[in-house]
C-alpha cells in the first residue's frame, strides 16, 4: 500500500478541509508546533482504512475527535495496491451515531466503481486489498506516537498473532480448522458404519450357503410333501375299492368261513400243511440270507467310511479347510498390493533424494560464492579504514591549522580596538604605540575554514563508504551463515549426489532459493518415511501369508503344500463316493429287512389259515349244495371247484380236505386279497405320514391330513427360506458396500486429522516452524541494522517463546531482557526491529509485495543521542530512496527536519 492523496476536514486540528499530496513525496517530515496536528495526518489515514485512531479503543469514540463546532468529520483516502488505485471515505456526524463508508477503485476511464460500503464490509474488503488488518497495519507500516515499541515489548501471543496476519498464515489454520471438522463428520459416519456392519455380522459367504442349503432342502422337502400328497391320494382311492370289495367278499364267504371251521376240527392234510409251511419257511429263509449279506456289506461299508474319513477328514473339516484358503488368497493379494506400494514408495523417495541433491549443490555454490564476495568486501574495508584514518589525520592537522587562525583572529580584533595612550584592557597599563593591524589574518582564516569544511567532508564520506562496506560485509555474512546452516545435515545422507549436484549447477540460479531446499529436504524425509511405513507393510503381508499357509497346513496337513484347492476337492469327491457307496449299501439292507418281515408275517399267517380250515371242513356236511348253489349266482364271485361230501367225517379222504380248502382259500384269498389291499394302502399313507419330520402317530387323526399339513408347511418354509437368502444377498451387498466406503472414509479421516495436526493454532507444527523462522530472519534483519547504529553493540535474539532479548557485546555478550533497556536504547531497538519487519514482510510471497510500500513514525527520536540519531536517519534515508519505501516522520527533534525536508 502506498498513499497518494489524503482529504481531512473537521477533524481535530482540521476543520476546515486540508489536501494532503502524497504523490511527489519519498522521504518526508511533518513538522509544525504542538497542537498543529501533525499526529492528526496519521490518524486520519488509519480511521479512513480501518475506522479506528490508535489513540482511542472503539470506533464509536472517533466522535471525540470532530473539531470543535463541526457538525462531521469527514477523511478521504487515496491509496495504491498493486499500481491500481483505490479510494475510501469515511464520514462521522457529531449527532448521530450512524456513519457512512464508501470503498471505490479509482478507474481514469469510467471513473469510481464502487467496490463496498458501511463500515464491516468496507473494512473487510480494505483488509483483504492490503494484506493485513489494523493490529498489524500499526505495527508494520504506522507507528503511532507512544506505541513505538509495542512490537518488541508486547504479549508473545499477541505478536504471534500478528505474525501470523501479516504473512497470510490464517489461511493455514482455517485449513486445519476445516479438515479437523470434515475428520470429525467423516469419523461419525465411519462409526455410523461399524455399528451398521456389527449389525451386518451375519451377512457372510458362509451364511449364504448355509441359507441357500436351507432353500434348497426346503424345496426338496415340498416337492416330496407333493408326491407324497400325489401317492396318498392315490392310495386312498384303492384302499375305498378294496375296503368296498373286501365287505362284499366277506358277506358271501361268511358261511364258507364256518364250513372251514369244521373242516379244520375234523383235521387237514398234515401233508399238504407241510409241503406249505416248507415253502413260506424257503423264502423266510432266503430273505434271512439276503439280510445278513446286505448288513455284511453294509459293515464293510462303515469300516470303509470310518478309513476315508481318518484319511480326508468330515465335511466340518473340508468346511474350515476352505474358509483357511479364501484367508490364504486374500493375503496373498494383499501382500500384492503392499508391494506395489513399497515400489511406489521407493521410486518416490529416489526421486525426492535426488531433486534434494540438485537443490542442495545449487545451495553450496551460492554459499562458495557468497564467502569469496565476503573476502573481497573484507578487503576493501581495509581499504575504506586507512582512508578514513588519512582523512581523520588530515582533518586533525587542518583543524589545528584552524585554531590557530582562529587566535590570530581573535588577536587581530583586540589590536584593532586598542589605541595609544589608553590603558591596555588586558593588563592595565598605559600603552605607548598602537600594534601594527593584521589584515592577512581575515583571508588566511576563510582559506582555513573552506579547507577544514573540505576535510570534514572527506572524513564523513570516508566514514560512510566504511559504514556502507561493515553494514555489506554484515549482510553478506548473515546470508552466508544462513546458507551455512540451512545445508547444515544435508551431506551426510546424500553422499556422492550432492558431490555431483555441485558440479552441475551455477552458484547464482534465482529460481533456486533456501524455500526450495526446506521443501525438498522436507519432501526427502516424507519419502523416506513412506518407503518405511511402506517395506514394514510388505513385512506384515509376508508374515501373514506364512502364517495363512501355516493354518491350511494344520488343516489338510502334507497335501498343502503343493496344491491345496486340488487337494481339498480331491477329499471331497473321495468322501463323497464312500458316503454315496455306503448309502446305497444301507438301502438294499433295508430292502431285504422288509422282504424278511414280509415272509414271516406270511408264514404266521398261513399257519391260522391251516387252523380255520381245520374248523371250517366241519361245518362242511350238509352246508356245501348250498353254499355251492348260491354262490354260483354272484357276479364276480370266483369260480369254485365241485365237492363229493361224505356223510359222514369219516368218510372224508384226503382229496376232501383238499377241495374244501381249494374253495376256502379261493373264497378267503379273494377276500384278504381286497382287505390287504385296503390296509396295505392305509399303511403306505401311513408310512407316508410317519416319514414327516414332525413323526406322525397313529393318534394324530387322518395320515392324509397329516401330510397335506406338512405339505403346506414345507411350501411356507421354501417361501421364507428363498426369501430369507434374498434379504441375505441385499445385506451380503450392502455389507460390501459399507465396508469399501468405511475404508475410504477411515482413510480420508487419518489424512485429514494429519493435517489438522499439523495445521494446529497451538503454538506448534507448521504455523509454530513459520512464526520461529519468520521471527529469525527479523531477529537477523535487525541485528544487522542495530549493530551498525549502535557501533555493533547490540544484537536482537528470540527466545523459543517468541521473547524478544538484546545481547549487548559491551557486556560480554550478556543478553538482556527488552524491559531492562533504557528509553534511547528502546527506540534504537524498536526503530530496528520495525524496519526489518517492514523488510521481511515486504518479501515475503507475491501476496505481500506491494503491502509495505510505505511506513510512518510519529515521535521517539528524542530519547537518541546525536551519533544513534544520524544512524537513524541514514537507516531512514537509505530504506527510503535506495528502496523505493516512502517514509514519513514527525518529530520535534530539530536534527530530523535538518537532515529529512519537510512533507
Amino acid at each position: 500500500m502506498r498513499p497518494e492523496r489524503l482529504i481531512i476536514e473537521g477533524l481535530t486540528a482540521f476543520r476546515e478541509r486540508q489536501e494532503i499530496d502524497f504523490r511527489d513525496l519519498d522521504v518526508f517530515t511533518i513538522t509544525g508546533p504542538t497542537g498543529a496536528g501533525k499526529t492528526s495526518i496519521f490518524d486520519a489515514m488509519s480511521l479512513a482504512l480501518y475506522g479506528r485512531i490508535p489513540r482511542v479503543g472503539t470506533s464509536a469514540q472517533v466522535r471525540r475527535f470532530i473539531s470543535h463546532g463541526a457538525s462531521e468529520a469527514r477523511v478521504t483516502f487515496e491509496f495504491l495496491v498493486d499500481g491500481t488505485s483505490y479510494g475510501v471515505t469515511r464520514r462521522y456526524r457529531a449527532a448521530s451515531s450512524v456513519s457512512d463508508v464508501t470503498l471505490e477503485r479509482l478507474d481514469e476511464e469510467d471513473g469510481p466503481i464502487e467496490l463496498a460500503s458501511g463500515q464491516r464490509a468496507a473494512t473487510a474488503r480494505i483488509t483483504q486489498l492490503i494484506g493485513m488488518d489494523y493490529e498489524a497495519f500499526q505495527r508494520a507500516v504506522l507507528l503511532p506516537q507512544g506505541q513505538f515499541d509495542l512490537f518488541l515489548t508486547g504479549d508473545p501471543g499477541e505478536r504471534r498473532a500478528v505474525l501470523i496476519r501479516l504473512l497470510d498464515l490464517e489461511r493455514y489454520v482455517e485449513a486445519g480448522r476445516r479438515a479437523r471438522e470434515q475428520a470429525r463428520e467423516i469419523v461419525a459416519t465411519v462409526a455410523a458404519h461399524d455399528s451398521r456392519l456389527g449389525a451386518l455380522g451375519h451377512a457372510t459367504a458362509s451364511t449364504r450357503r448355509e441359507r441357500i442349503h436351507r432353500r434348497d432342502a426346503a424345496k426338496s422337502r415340498a416337492d416330496v410333501r407333493a408326491e407324497q400328497i400325489r401317492r396318498a391320494r392315490a392310495e386312498r382311492a384303492a384302499s375305498v375299492a378294496a375296503g368296498e370289495r373286501a365287505r362284499q367278499l366277506e358277506r358271501d364267504t361268511e358261511g364258507w368261513s364256518r364250513l372251514a371251521t369244521r373242516v379244520e376240527e375234523l383235521g387237514r392234510d398234515a401233508r399238504s400243511a407241510h409241503e406249505v409251511a416248507a415253502s413260506s419257511e424257503t423264502e423266510a429263509a432266503a430273505a434271512r440270507a439276503e439280510l445278513a449279506a446286505a448288513e455284511e456289506r453294509v459293515a464293510e461299508w462303515e469300516q470303509q467310511s470310518t478309513a476315508v474319513i481318518g484319511r480326508v477328514g468330515t465335511v466340518e473339516q473340508h468346511a474350515a479347510a476352505a474358509g483357511e484358503l479364501d484367508g490364504r488368497r486374500r493375503a496373498i493379494a494383499r501382500l500384492d498390493t503392499r508391494r506395489a506400494e513399497l515400489g511406489r514408495a521407493r521410486t518416490d523417495s529416489v526421486q525426492a533424494t535426488a531433486g534434494l541433491a540438485a537443490v542442495a549443490g545449487q545451495i553450496v555454490r551460492r554459499r562458495d560464492a557468497l564467502a569469496s564476495e565476503i573476502r573481497k568486501a573484507r578487503g576493501r574495508r581495509e581499504d575504506f579504514t586507512e582512508a578514513l584514518a588519512q582523512a581523520r589525520a588530515a582533518r586533525l592537522q587542518v583543524e589545528g591549522m584552524h585554531e590557530g587562525l582562529v587566535r590570530r583572529h581573535v588577536a587581530a580584533g583586540l589590536r584593532s580596538e586598542v589605541h595609544a595612550g589608553e590603558d591596555c584592557p588586558v593588563c592595565d597599563r598605559l600603552i605607548e604605540h598602537a600594534p601594527p593591524a593584521d589584515v592577512q589574518v581575515e583571508h588566511d582564516l576563510d582559506s582555513a575554514r573552506r579547507g577544514l569544511d573540505a576535510a570534514r567532508a572527506d572524513e564523513t564520506e570516508a566514514a560512510a563508504a566504511l559504514a556502507e562496506s561493515e553494514r555489506e560485509i554484515v549482510r553478506l555474512e548473515a546470508e552466508h551463515d544462513r546458507l551455512d546452516f540451512e545445508l547444515s545435515g544435508i551431506d551426510a545422507p546424500l553422499g556422492s549426489d550432492l558431490a555431483s549436484a555441485r558440479l552441475a549447477t551455477a552458484a547464482d540460479d534465482p529460481r533456486v532459493g533456501v524455500e526450495a531446499l526446506r521443501v525438498a529436504r522436507a519432501e526427502a524425509e516424507r519419502t523416506a518415511t513412506m518407503r518405511e511405513s511402506a517395506e514394514q507393510r510388505v513385512a506384515d503381508a509376508e508374515q501373514e501369508v506364512v502364517e495363512a499357509q501355516a493354518r491350511l497346513g494344520t488343516v489338510l496337513g502334507a497335501g498343502a503344500e503343493a496344491d491345496p484347492e486340488a487337494e481339498l476337492v480331491r477329499r471331497r469327491r473321495e468322501l463323497a463316493a464312500v458316503e454315496e457307496a455306503l448309502a446305497r449299501a444301507r438301502a438294499v439292507t433295508s430292502a431285504a429287512r422288509g422282504r424278511r418281515e414280509r415272509a414271516l408275517e406270511e408264514l404266521s399267517r398261513r399257519a391260522e389259515a391251516d387252523r380255520t380250515r381245520q374248523q371250517q371242513v366241519g361245518e362242511l356236511r350238509g352246508r356245501a349244495e348250498a353254499l355251492l348253489a348260491r354262490t354260483k349266482g354272484e357276479e364276480g364271485w370266483p369260480e369254485l371247484p365241485p365237492l363229493a361230501w361224505p356223510t359222514t367225517v369219516e368218510g372224508l379222504d384226503d382229496d376232501l380236505p383238499r377241495r374244501l380248502r381249494d374253495c376256502a382259500d379261493v373264497l378267503r384269498r379273494a377276500t384278504r386279497a381286497a382287505t390287504e389291499g385296503a390296509r396295505a394302502a392305509e399303511k403306505r399313507i401311513e408310512r407316508l405320514a410317519a416319514g414327516n419330520e414332525d413323526g406322525w402317530a397313529s393318534d394324530r387323526g387322518d395320515p392324509l391330513d397329516a401330510l397335506s399339513g406338512a405339505h403346506e408347511s414345507a411350501i411356507i418354509a421354501a417361501a421364507e427360506a428363498e426369501r430369507d437368502l434374498v434379504l441375505l444377498e441385499e445385506e451380503i451387498t450392502e455389507r460390501a458396500e459399507i465396508e469399501g466406503d468405511r475404508d475410504a472414509k477411515r482413510l480420508r479421516a487419518e489424512r485429514l486429522e494429519w493435517v489438522a495436526s499439523h495445521l494446529r493454532d497451538d503454538g506448534a507444527g507448521f504455523l509454530a516452524y513459520v512464526i520461529a523462522e519468520s521471527l529469525e530472519t527479523l531477529c537477523e534483519l535487525a541485528s544487522a541494522r542495530l549493530e551498525q547504529m549502535s557501533e555493533r553493540r547490540y544484537a536482537l535474539h528470540a527466545d523459543a517463546d517468541g521473547s524478544f532479548q538484546v545481547i549487548d557485546a559491551a557486556n560480554a555478550g550478556e543478553r538482556r531482557d527488552v524491559e531492562t533497556l533504557s528509553g534511547g536504547e528502546t527506540f534504537l531497538v524498536s526503530f530496528a526491529l520495525a524496519l526489518a519487519l517492514s523488510e521481511s514482510i515486504t518479501n515475503y510471497g507475491d501476496g505481500h509485495g506491494a503491502l509495505l510500500e510505505a511506513i510512518f513514525i510519529d515521535e521517539g527520536f528524542s530519547a537518541l543521542d546525536t551519533d544513534s540519531l544520524e544512524v537513524a536517519l541514514d537507516a531512514l534515508e537509505t530504506m527510503g530512496h535506495a528502496e523505493q519505501r516512502m517514509i514519513g516522520l514527525v518529530s520535534h527533534v530539530e536534527r530530523v527536519p535538518e537532515r529529512i525536508p519537510d512533507g
